[in-house]
C-alpha cells in the first residue's frame, strides 16, 4: 500500500492520515453518530470514498475498508464513550488494515490552540492535550527556504510529518532529542506540518495538531517547535 495525505472539510470523515505506520481518522462530534449509526456496508462505502480522496486506489481498498468497518461496528460503544464533545480519533495499526486481528483504538479529541506565524514565539495545544511551543528566527536561512526543527523534551519519540505539495517526509525526534528538516518554501500554500506521536500499543498517529496556514512566516525563516508536554 502506498499513499499519504490529509482530507479536511465536510462529509463523514473529517481528517484522515495514512501511511505504512497505520491509518488515523479524525471525526468531528457530529460525525461520530453519522459513522457509527450506519451498517457495515454503508460504512465501508464511506471509507472507500475517503481512501479515494487520498489517491489510494487498487483492488485492496474494499477489503481494507470492510475490515475497518467491522471494527467500527464492534467498538461503537467505546467510540461513542471517547467523544467528550469534540469528536474522536480512530487509530488503526497496520495489521488491522491487512485483515489481522487487532483493536481499533478510539481516543478523545480536545480543543486546540493553534500556531500563529505573525508572533515570534508562542504555545500550541493539540487535540491530545500535548503542549508544543514555537520560536521563529526571521530571515536567518537561505531565501525561499523554510527550516523546521523539532525538539522533544518528553520521554517518548515525536515527529512532524512535513508535506510539500505531493511529497511527504518525516522529521522524527527521539525522546529528549531534536531533528531538522528543510522545506522548499517558495510557495508556503503547499506546505503542511502534521504533528505525530506513538499512541496505544506504539501505533503512530496524529496528535491532533496540523499547520497549513503559515501567515506571517516567509522563506528564510527558521521555525523551532519544542514538544514540552505529552498527555
Amino acid at each position: 500500500m502506498n499513499g499519504s495525505g490529509i482530507f479536511e472539510g465536510g462529509g463523514v470523515v473529517a481528517t484522515t492520515d495514512f501511511d505504512m505506520r497505520g491509518l488515523t481518522i479524525g471525526l468531528e462530534h457530529s460525525e461520530v453518530d453519522d459513522l457509527t449509526n450506519f451498517g457495515s456496508t454503508a460504512t465501508k462505502d464511506k471509507l472507500v470514498t475517503t481512501f479515494g480522496t487520498l489517491g489510494l486506489v487498487g483492488a485492496w481498498v474494499p477489503y481494507v475498508a470492510a475490515a475497518l468497518a467491522l471494527h467500527i461496528a464492534w467498538e461503537v460503544a467505546a467510540i461513542r464513550a471517547s467523544d467528550k464533545g469534540n469528536g474522536v480519533w480512530l487509530n488503526a495499526p497496520y495489521p488491522i488494515l491487512i485483515g489481522m486481528p487487532g483493536v481499533l483504538l478510539p481516543s478523545t479529541r480536545t480543543m486546540v490552540a493553534l500556531f500563529d506565524g505573525t508572533k515570534d514565539s508562542g504555545q500550541m495545544t493539540s487535540e491530545h492535550s500535548d503542549v508544543i511551543k514555537w520560536n521563529i528566527d526571521r530571515n536567518v536561512e537561505a531565501a525561499g527556504l523554510l527550516h523546521l526543527t523539532l525538539k522533544d523534551e518528553c520521554s517518548w519519540d515525536k515527529a512532524i510529518k512535513v508535506k510539500v505539495a505531493d511529497k511527504s517526509t518525516w522529521v522524527q525526534a527521539n525522546g529528549n532529542a531534536s531533528a531538522n528538516d528543510d522545506a522548499n518554501a517558495q510557495d508556503l500554500t503547499v506546505v503542511s506540518a502534521v504533528f505525530q506521536k506513538p499512541q496505544f500499543l506504539g501505533a503512530w498517529g496524529p496528535a491532533g495538531l496540523a499547520i497549513s496556514d503559515w501567515t506571517g512566516v516567509t522563506g528564510g525563516d527558521h521555525v523551532t517547535f519544542t514538544w514540552v508536554s505529552d498527555s
